[in-house]
């Protein structure tokens, strides 16, 4: 009888902790580590890729991968050299870019063997024009902050890493170095989530948590980005519940943002802005207290926003100046809840 008592109050509570922590890893990370993963924890990831990038530029309008081969040093400090397939993306960014944004694909059979996780595609945003005036590319420096701007405020947000690319072309055995940003998958993203992506257009309001797009909403009009729709689910990802009852979704694409002001960043005309550093909020808020809950959390995250800006070494003091002044009027704007209300909040005239 005591056998049985310590069997029902010792070992079955222990056993359902272990099957439940279990289970948070699976949903949460995952038991295995990934190839985003073995990339160095550096502040910036030194890569080698060699492919024939005459070719790559020529055909990137050809939704075709090409053969290549990367080297980078990983985690552990060992020198890494894989086989891999290269190809352009980034619908607008091909058509006026000198050098366009890569996909890289990796082997998925090579990945598994060697026990790593089978997210075999990261996404690679490039340089765009091969001139570049100053030390580091401030627009990509700028997107990158974006980036790490959104893990600050979420943890629900795509990882990013900034890389020193060393581009190799095989045919004529020339080379040149440019920093880019490495993405982890959108696959990953939703393994760390405990949730499938997917494609999912038309979103309305209600179909999501009224604080965590809210959150997404505030962000954008922060970095002062318009390139974003829902009823498209342009620039995205949708990620609904296990249980179907609301969905996440999660930004990127972040170069069209008044933060960034690309040289190239146009605004469709029917946003009738005045220019790309204008602010508009695009989605409006149905309920003061999660507008309220929203702004707080923005005001608390304020002094590590402005801490990592200032401390990144990557950008021109010109360029850092006119990062932080970007995010401190942000600051100014929502310190008045009057005014924020006026700007964020629902009211029957806006129809």
């Amino acid at each position: 009888m005591k056998y049985n008592t310590y069997l029902f109050y010792v070992l079955i509570p222990l056993l359902f902790c272990l099957s439940a922590n279990a289970n948070d890893r699976v949903q949460s990370r995952g038991h295995r580590m990934s190839i985003f993963d073995t990339f160095s924890d550096k502040k910036v990831v030194n890569i080698t890729i060699e492919t024939d990038f005459d070719e790559l530029i020529e055909n990137k309008f050809k939704d075709e991968y090409q053969k290549a081969v990367i080297k980078y040093t990983d985690v552990q400090g060992n020198d890494v050299e894989r086989k891999i397939k290269v190809k352009a993306r980034g619908k607008y960014r091909k058509r006026v870019c000198d050098f366009p944004p890569l996909k890289i694909k990796f082997s998925k059979d090579e990945l598994t063997s060697e026990g790593l996780a089978d997210y075999n595609k990261i996404k690679l945003v490039s340089h765009c024009f091969d001139e570049i005036d100053g030390t580091y590319p401030d627009q990509l420096m700028k997107e990158y902050l974006a980036y790490k701007s959104f893990n600050l405020l979420c943890e629900k947000s795509y990882r990013v890493k900034l890389a020193l690319v060393n581009y190799v072309d095989r045919k004529n055995n020339s080379s040149f170095q440019q920093y880019a940003i490495l993405i982890e998958s959108t696959e990953e993203l939703g393994e760390r989530l405990g949730r499938y992506p997917r494609k999912l257009y038309s979103i309305q309001k209600e179909e999501m948590d009224d604080k965590e797009f809210g959150l997404v909403n505030v962000f954008q009009f922060m970095i002062g980005n318009r390139d974003w729709d829902l009823q498209a689910g342009k620039n995205l990802k949708a990620f609904p519940s296990m249980d179907n009852k609301k969905i996440l979704v999660i930004p990127y694409d972040f170069d069209f943002a008044g933060l960034v002001n690309s040289p190239y960043a146009k605004l469709l005309p029917e946003q009738n802005n005045e220019g790309i550093q204008e602010r508009v909020c695009e989605v409006k808020f149905n309920n003061a207290k999660s507008l309220e809950f929203v702004l707080s959390k923005m005001e608390n995250k304020k002094e590590d926003l402005l801490n990592m800006i200032e401390s990144f070494e990557f950008l021109e003091p010109k360029a850092k100046r006119e990062t932080s002044q970007y995010i401190l009027s942000f600051y100014k704007l929502i310190k008045n809840r009057k005014k924020a209300k006026e700007v964020f909040l629902y009211k029957p005239s806006d129809l």
